[in-house]
């Protein structure tokens, strides 16, 4: 009884972190902060979830708890200028939580890569992003356009599922770019990479609780070690990226 009167006392001292600081807040729950409806109710992605919190505040800016853990939600976007550019320097990482033990793919990425490791990657990646690079991938990005008009040319009158086909669609793009192979996953309904790229982010609650704690109960994923991505779908990207690596050189 001591030991759960510490912690409801340890979880109300935190939960002050904003009134104290005159920010405007959503009402916490203990012990889950706002992440209660997340976790009980399935919202689909965190970013969905804080868009429905953002949404319910008139606010430029509101406080925001995951777990026990204060979080600033923006809304303005000169305040938002400010943070990803003017003040870059103070704002330079990502909240999100990385062991390259139990995730190397996402700790070597942008999205979670730190500073000054960050700096180096994206000096890096910047050269395939420029004008011209972008320039010769539009005849692959055309191609794709043109299988995705004869698509739904095939399919007029049928109810559809846009995300499903505009998941396709971009699937395509990628591979084409990216990899420099063709998924065709519009023209095949068994495309390897389509199916693969699904189970990247499983559709699950489970797997919807499993992300959302690596940006705000980081406690869980060091306790019990679960991936961001799954594994099948990692080691297939792997083999594709070799393969054409060495079919290349």
């Amino acid at each position: 009884t001591s030991v759960l009167l510490i912690f409801y006392i340890y979880c109300k001292n935190k939960f002050n972190y904003w009134r104290a600081k005159g920010v405007p807040f959503k009402e916490p729950s203990f012990p889950f902060g706002n992440l209660l409806q997340f976790f009980t109710h399935r919202q689909g992605s965190v970013g969905t979830y804080i868009g429905k919190l953002c949404n319910e505040t008139d606010s430029p800016y509101f406080g925001f708890y995951g777990l026990t853990k204060p979080f600033l939600i923006i809304k303005d976007p000169n305040l938002i200028k400010n943070v990803l550019i003017k003040d870059f320097h103070i704002f330079p990482n990502r909240h999100v939580y990385c062991d390259t033990k139990v995730e190397p793919i996402m700790c070597n990425s942008l999205l979670a890569m730190k500073t000054p490791h960050w700096k180096t990657l994206r000096r890096l990646l910047s050269p395939v992003f420029t004008s011209g690079k972008i320039k010769m991938m539009m005849p692959l990005m055309m191609e794709c356009g043109e299988n995705l008009e004869k698509y739904l040319t095939n399919v007029v009158g049928k109810n559809l599922e846009m995300k499903e086909i505009t998941g396709k669609y971009t699937t395509d793009v990628i591979s084409s770019c990216a990899f420099g192979i063709n998924a065709n996953s519009l023209i095949d309904e068994k495309s390897e990479i389509r199916r693969y790229g699904k189970t990247l982010f499983p559709n699950t609650i489970l797997r919807a609780l499993q992300t959302a704690s690596y940006f705000f109960a980081p406690v869980f994923v060091k306790l019990f070690k679960y991936r961001f991505f799954e594994k099948k779908a990692i080691i297939f990207f792997s083999d594709v990226f070799t393969n054409v690596i060495k079919q290349r050189e």
